[in-house]
């Protein structure tokens, strides 16, 4: 941890943070979100913070009516590294998988546009995507 860090090494230390981690990550509906909460570090700059909050404050309102994306019990990581290198090759069986995920994202994307509240900071998220 940095000696500019938002959290104080103490502080780290008393949550038991590679602990919380491993909770946050366990409930992770996809191997990708296990792996992003395992890696999620205290924020060095209070900006950072401030939009990292806003954007959780959004989700927790759109994940109180329903997932945004559905669980996986097959892991997507290993199905995108294959997509970006074609080692090994693939299969069809792999685009039908791809296209849940892109599926699955859409889906999610269209909630965040079409909810009756505004979610300016996740609509920020996604401002380059295509229609």
């Amino acid at each position: 941890m940095s000696s500019s860090s938002l959290l104080c090494a103490a502080t780290a230390r008393s949550l038991e943070l590679p602990s919380l981690l491993a909770l946050v990550a366990a409930a992770a509906g996809t191997d990708l979100g296990r792996e992003r909460a395992l890696a999620l570090a205290p924020f060095e700059q209070a900006a950072a913070l401030a939009g990292q909050r806003a954007r959780y404050e959004e989700a927790l309102r759109l994940l109180a009516e329903a997932p945004l994306v559905p669980s996986w019990e097959e892991p997507v990581l290993p199905l995108l590294e294959r997509l970006s290198s074609g080692r090994p090759a693939l299969e069809g069986i792999d685009l039908v998988r791809f296209a849940g995920v892109l599926g699955a994202s859409g889906s999610a994307w269209r909630r965040v546009v079409a909810a009756d509240t505004a979610f300016p900071a996740l609509r920020a998220l996604g401002a380059g995507l295509p229609d």
